[in-house]
């Protein structure tokens, strides 16, 4: 599986207190009532950005300086389901608290999930592919799981313009080979155009090995035209599953699974 790592730099120069606070407040509210209430009610009076300028700056990855306090073998871990927790207790009413939210999923339980993810399926033998198009919506890491569990060696993406930020997030927090990767824009609803890059594509990589497609981040007209254009190639088709959040519409870290859709070919041979 290709390693969760993150290039993109996150600010949370904070993060590391808070989630130790909110640890032990959630230990001590077990024996003291209302312990839990107020430290939500301490988060949300501390400065959460330094003004200025660090308010514009691109934010740092500390991930690596709290790697310590999540290192199993040193003891002390929280688990994923506890993060959740402090995740959804996070306040999101500003949009400074919904950007350190964002974080706080993408750096905190993101990484853990994907471990999760890969460990589940560690013990069978995964098909290698040259070649893998993804349809991509805006949320990058729908389509992390699928790609870095089966590391097809070339990845086309298929997003729509406004969609294109989500590709450089895939790509940079993959850490995926820039010469090894490809996105084409195509317009809303535009099935015909999706015809086009996907035969294009195929035809390429069909000299080389496999090709695949997952249609996890397509759209009511894309998901189904890729599903049929992959049938008529003959190229394999995954999706994720996963249950969503109520509040923020999220896929709930944990509750990912790869489905890989069965072939329509054998049954046009008998």
């Amino acid at each position: 599986m290709v390693m969760f790592y993150r290039n993109r730099q996150i600010f949370i120069k904070r993060l590391l207190l808070y989630t130790i606070f909110l640890h032990c407040a959630t230990v001590v509210s077990r024996y003291q009532g209302g312990m839990g209430q107020e430290a939500g009610i301490f988060f949300r009076n501390v400065e959460l950005v330094d003004k200025g300028k660090e308010e514009n700056r691109e934010m740092v990855d500390t991930s690596r300086k709290i790697g310590k306090f999540h290192d199993e073998e040193a003891g002390y871990m929280i688990p994923l389901e506890e993060k959740i927790g402090i995740w959804r207790g996070m306040p999101t009413e500003t949009a400074e608290e919904v950007l350190w939210a964002d974080n706080y999923y993408q750096e905190e339980l993101l990484p853990l999930a994907l471990k999760r993810f890969a460990k589940r399926y560690d013990s069978g033998s995964l098909p290698e592919y040259y070649g893998m198009i993804l349809l991509l919506g805006s949320a990058w890491e729908d389509l992390a799981f699928n790609v870095g569990l089966l590391s097809p060696q070339n990845i086309h993406v298929i997003c729509r313009k406004e969609d294109m930020p989500a590709y450089r997030h895939l790509v940079d927090n993959l850490q995926l080979e820039e010469d090894r990767c490809l996105c084409t824009t195509i317009p809303e609803a535009g099935v015909s155009s999706l015809y086009h890059v996907i035969k294009k594509q195929h035809d390429i990589w069909d000299s080389m090995g496999k090709s695949a497609v997952d249609i996890t981040g397509g759209d009511m007209a894309t998901l189904p035209a890729a599903a049929m254009a992959a049938a008529v190639f003959d190229m394999d088709v995954y999706r994720l599953s996963f249950e969503r959040e109520a509040k923020s519409r999220k896929h709930k870290p944990g509750t990912e699974r790869m489905i890989r859709i069965e072939s329509v070919q054998p049954f046009l041979e008998t």
